[in-house]
């Protein structure tokens, strides 16, 4: 008898789906499609057992019997590919076994989705059978796209691996040449680089040095010499002492753009009742899905310590990277300690490469690669050349020649005013601006060949809407040209989609790091596809690694250099008396303010240095109290060393540092001031004691001030040839809040106050100093006068209102400096 003319029943169908659905869970290899499909058998033999007759009322004998004989053929060829899972050919290798598993793979996900058409085919129902076919339609896309992302991963591993040993083989090649062809210039750039930025300054710790000796050591009390206070003011904390983690955030340039759009998009429909319609948009702010995500994101005061990304990963895996954080957070230390850590990359690789061109022995090569690795690598792939820019610097330079590229700022770019070459005294201006073209030339030939770390510092701070538009123009056009993939793709390119072709550390190509505060960046976001990184605050564990640091270092090196007779047993024991004693107060659970502020490394720094003058006392809960803590110890040591100088008038000093705070911080984004200019402001802030006085005279006592200043003062210091600034921000930011509240007390003085606030509160660089306002008048005001001020702030009607109420303004930064909840 014919078994193929056999007819093809229900219950055989039941039989063979029973034995497919055991056979199914004793496979070898890929049990996950397996049980899929078993699921799928188990629904239809569900479906089929003992409900035939059920089936033939709703669908018919005909097309029941056709549906049976075409799942019984399905069946035939699920049972090969179900035994090819139990006894997988052991024979295949290499390609041939990849392409039959991917093939089987494919043949198990088609029949599951066969089997999934066959219930749907058996339901009656339309609703059902709907909604059976959606979910298949779903399942199907997630397996298809999945596979898909699987292929293109697999591709893309080949074609990584073979770009990266033809970037390898090219670096090898092409580095030493490179190197040779500008070898005196580029290395004193290195040495210059890594004598600038491998450490910063701890402030203040002059002032300290009496109460070090006699209050902490207890040693009798002496006069310190000026060589000794000079070598005190050279303590530095090496800039790997800051603890720094970053944060992914995933918004989108479209997220980041309609938010900008959303903020500052100007509206013409003045005819519309004011009120009505900045609650309208204040109400659209609050329910815009790409608002809300932004400002989720931003909350990175609430994100788990599983949210931080490793950036050593980070500058492996990311082209384009735009770092944002807090003031004081620590930007700009981690570019400059990433700046050293490339230098001496670059260095060890040219040591490496020296040694294996003269024939070092291999013993001594490999006690050398021993050492280095104890040091987890770092920078792998090629090594770049770092470039560090100021923003702000650039800015400045721009302003004197406003055709000035990007490019061409490069290798004349300075830092804090000097160039980044450190010249020999005597040398003549034409010499100088020689060697700096050279350098141009050569980090140029870097940036050609794409060999380049370019990392522009500050982004946002720059006071101008207009000069920061430009700024932002030309920061994208640099980038457009000379930040790209090897395969000439830039950032703002619609096809640059698929990251996983371009890993920097693989395929070669310069790489880019911008850094910028977090509201003054999304204020006017890059365009094109950056990664973007936030700065976490410090934890709790790094805060307190920082202390240990931070007390260790100083304890140390003052000892050395006032040489005090301290065995080295009692300086450990008063030095962890003294961390404990700050670790203590940081632990305690009414401090979380404190907890707060210690978490910004500028502060902590700060924190430390009051901590470490004031053994045991209690550390103020308000950044104001902190901040004007600090600048009176400064201005009192300051007094000290100029008894009968200006530095004796205090009132005077403090009202000329308050002027020129808010002259810098309104007028100069690189946070320098050039002598004429702070000359000028000197001159009408003793506008009331040159008064009468000839102009020689007045000219004298201005040059005079001047000069302390740059002699004496360690709160505002000579940073260049004729430039000053505040030795940090911070200090800055405290003046010009002093300055904004100074104004005479009368009895317009709230609504003076308020005409301030309401000039400077949309400006991002005014938002700490107007903070650090409110804190001081809640401080030193009384009560009512506070609630004056703010009646006046909030029921005035300006400019403003057309765009937002003032109390959302408010709202948006820390509305009040109180650190404490």
């Amino acid at each position: 008898m014919d078994r193929s003319r056999e007819p093809i029943t229900i219950d055989k169908v039941l039989d063979i789906i029973r034995q497919y659905i055991e056979a199914a869970r004793h496979v070898h290899q890929y049990q996950t499609e397996c049980e899929a499909m078993s699921e799928r058998l188990v629904r239809l033999k569900d479906k089929l057992d003992g409900s035939s007759e059920q089936l033939r009322r709703e669908l018919g004998n005909v097309v029941l019997d056709k549906i049976v004989r075409n799942l019984f053929r399905t069946l035939s060829r699920i049972r090969n590919s179900i035994s090819e899972c139990q006894h997988p050919n052991e024979q295949l290798k290499g390609p041939k076994k990849l392409i039959a598993q991917q093939a089987l793979k494919r043949e198990l996900d088609n029949a599951k989705f066969a089997l999934i058409n066959y219930e749907a085919d058996l339901t009656a129902d339309l609703e059902k059978k709907k909604e059976i076919l959606s979910v298949a339609v779903r399942e199907k896309y997630v397996v298809d796209k999945n596979r898909q992302n699987k292929q293109i991963d697999e591709r893309s591993k080949l074609f990584l691996n073979m770009i990266g040993t033809e970037v390898e083989l090219m670096t090898k090649k092409d580095l030493p040449i490179l190197y040779a062809n500008h070898k005196k210039i580029i290395k004193r750039y290195l040495s210059h680089c890594m004598n600038v930025h491998t450490s910063i300054p701890i402030v203040g710790l002059e002032a300290t040095m009496k109460d070090f000796v006699t209050n902490i050591y207890q040693l009798p009390s002496s006069e310190f010499s000026v060589e000794a206070t000079s070598h005190i003011r050279t303590i530095e904390l090496l800039v790997e002492s800051v603890y720094i983690h970053l944060q992914a955030d995933q918004s989108t340039a479209f997220e980041r753009e309609q938010a900008r759009k959303l903020i500052f998009q100007n509206n013409d429909d003045d005819e519309r009742e004011k009120d009505v319609y900045n609650r309208e948009m204040m109400i659209g702010l609050a329910s815009e899905p790409i608002m809300d995500s932004l400002i989720e994101r931003e909350r990175v005061n609430k994100k788990k310590e599983s949210d931080k990304s490793n950036f050593r990963e980070i500058l492996r895996n990311n082209r384009w990277i735009v770092i944002l954080g807090d003031p004081g957070s620590g930007k700009t230390t981690f570019v400059r300690w990433l700046l050293s850590r490339y230098i001496q990359q670059i260095e060890e690789d040219n040591k490496k490469s020296h040694n294996d061109a003269g024939g070092q022995h291999r013993d001594d090569q490999d006690e050398d690669e021993e050492k280095n690795s104890k040091d987890e690598a770092f920078v792998i792939g090629p090594p770049r050349m770092p470039i560090l820019i100021r923003v702000g610097e650039f800015v400045e330079a721009l302003q004197k020649n406003k055709d000035l590229a990007l490019i061409d700022y490069i290798g004349f770019h300075t830092w804090m005013g000097y160039s980044m070459l450190n010249f020999k005294s005597g040398q003549s201006e034409d010499e100088k601006q020689n060697q700096m073209k050279q350098l141009q030339i050569a980090l140029h030939d870097y940036i050609k060949q794409g060999y380049a770390l370019i990392v522009l510092d500050g982004l946002d701070e720059i006071p101008e809407t207009e000069t920061r538009n430009r700024v932002v123009a030309l920061v994208e056009d640099f980038v457009a040209n000379y930040v790209q993939t090897p395969s000439s793709v830039s950032v703002f390119d619609i096809q640059f989609i698929n990251r996983e072709l371009d890993i920097p550390w693989k395929v070669g190509g310069n790489q880019l790091i911008i850094t910028s505060r977090i509201v003054g960046y999304h204020k006017q976001p890059l365009s094109g596809q950056f990664s973007h990184y936030t700065i976490l605050p410090m934890g709790m564990d790094d805060t307190k690694k920082f202390v240990d640091h931070w007390f260790e270092t100083v304890h140390k090196t003052m000892i050395s250099l006032l040489k005090l007779n301290i065995s080295d047993e009692e300086r450990e024991n008063v030095c962890t008396h003294q961390i404990e004693l700050l670790k203590t107060e940081l632990d305690k659970p009414g401090n979380k303010g404190l907890r707060h502020m210690a978490s910004n490394p500028c502060l902590m720094n700060f924190i430390c240095l009051i901590a470490f003058r004031t053994r045991g006392a209690e550390l103020p809960a308000q950044r104001i109290r902190l901040y004007d803590e600090i600048a009176t110890l400064m201005m009192k040591l300051w007094e000290s060393k100029n008894p009968h100088g200006i530095a004796s008038k205090i009132n005077v000093v403090h009202k000329i540092l308050c002027d020129i705070a808010f002259y810098i911080h309104q007028n100069c984004p690189s946070g320098l001031i050039e002598r004429t200019y702070l000359k000028m402001v000197c001159s009408k802030s003793l506008q009331q004691r040159i008064k009468g006085r000839n102009k020689v005279e007045q000219e004298t006592l201005v040059e005079q001030c001047v000069d302390q200043f740059q002699r004496n003062a360690g709160i505002l210091a000579a940073r260049g040839q004729d430039l000053y600034g505040f030795l940090h921000l911070t200090l800055q930011e405290y003046y010009t809040c002093r300055n904004i509240i100074s104004i005479e007390k009368n009895k317009n003085w709230s609504e003076n106050l308020a005409k301030i606030f309401q000039e400077y509160i949309t400006d991002p660089r005014f938002r700490v100093p107007l903070t650090l306002a409110l804190g001081w008048i809640s401080w030193k005001r009384e009560n009512t006068e506070f609630d004056e001020f703010c009646r006046a702030l909030f029921t005035s009607n300006n400019h403003l209102s057309r765009y937002f109420p003032l109390e959302i303004l408010m709202i948006e930064s820390p509305t009040i400096d109180s650190c404490e909840e």
